[in-house]
């Protein structure tokens, strides 16, 4: 991607964290400005220069308020996406569109009726048991709830992915089977059923929490208390919510922050189609 492109992505993803910083400010909900978008704060008060996203995160709690909140707060312009708002997603966490722009991975392109605007993603942060056998449990819940939100991307996978060879669509075509022959009324009781077990968990009886919904379950385990009370920190030009002690989390996660890696490493997220005027890929 072009700088001056890059550039343009950045702000229009600015926008919508501004626009999500309002909400919360307004319905008093903590949220933190977390992995690259909190390195990029703590390292270079803004975007790390390369960097092509912007991620938030939530304590459960917060995060359905939030979702429940944007039905009547979040502008005309923008789009929460989720397994609620959008019968094709098949993400296990939600994300903000900004509406007539498009910001999509190539490898994704196949994909019809999905919303593809510019976003930042919204992820949950779910409270971990502390004994095994109950991070166990949780984890087989979060497992299944992810295969069951998969499904549409299977379909279309099957469907519409014409660089597909036909082994690899007959692979695919197993565990479609499987999901499909289940009636869609018994498959969402079962998915409000998981996710009913994977987050009842009160925060009076563990002091850990992780992003397991989008990440790898064990990496993700955190004690909650780092991300605390947020604090205001510097982010282009404006204050965002971040950790409380945003040190750890960046220790924890990134080793050696404040160092700059390779040239070479210094890249965003992947092949993408992008437009700040057209919306194509909307429908």
């Amino acid at each position: 991607m072009e700088n001056q492109q890059l550039r343009k992505l950045q702000l229009h993803q600015l926008e919508i964290l501004k626009e999500i910083d309002r909400i919360c400010t307004k319905h008093n909900i903590n949220y933190y400005i977390s992995w690259g978008s909190l390195l990029g704060a703590v390292r270079h008060k803004g975007f790390i220069p390369w960097d092509d996203d912007i991620d938030i995160s939530l304590f459960w709690d917060d995060y359905l308020k939030f979702i429940h909140v944007c039905q009547n707060e979040l502008s005309d312009k923008f789009f929460l996406q989720n397994v609620s708002t959008e019968k094709n997603y098949f993400r296990t966490w939600s994300k903000v569109r900004i509406n007539d722009t498009t910001s999509m991975d190539k490898i994704l392109s196949f994909m019809k009726g999905v919303h593809w605007g510019i976003c930042i993603d919204v992820f949950p942060i779910l409270p971990i048991p502390e004994k095994k056998t109950q991070q166990i449990y949780q984890r087989i819940c979060i497992d299944l709830y992810k295969i069951l939100c998969f499904e549409p991307l299977l379909v279309a996978m099957i469907k519409d992915n014409k660089k597909l060879k036909f082994y690899q669509r007959a692979i695919l075509y197993i565990p479609y089977m499987g999901i499909s022959i289940i009636p869609e009324t018994i498959k969402n009781k079962f998915k409000k059923y998981l996710v009913d077990k994977f987050s009842n968990i009160k925060d009076t009886e563990t002091s850990l929490c992780g992003e397991a919904l989008s990440m790898n379950y064990d990496k993700s385990i955190i004690p909650a208390s780092v991300y605390g009370t947020p604090v205001r920190l510097e982010f282009e030009g404006h204050l965002f919510n971040a950790p409380q002690q945003y040190v750890e989390f960046l220790t924890k996660f990134y080793g050696d922050y404040m160092k700059l890696p390779p040239e070479s490493e210094r890249q965003g997220h992947g092949d993408t189609i992008i437009s700040f005027d057209y919306q194509a890929h909307k429908d």
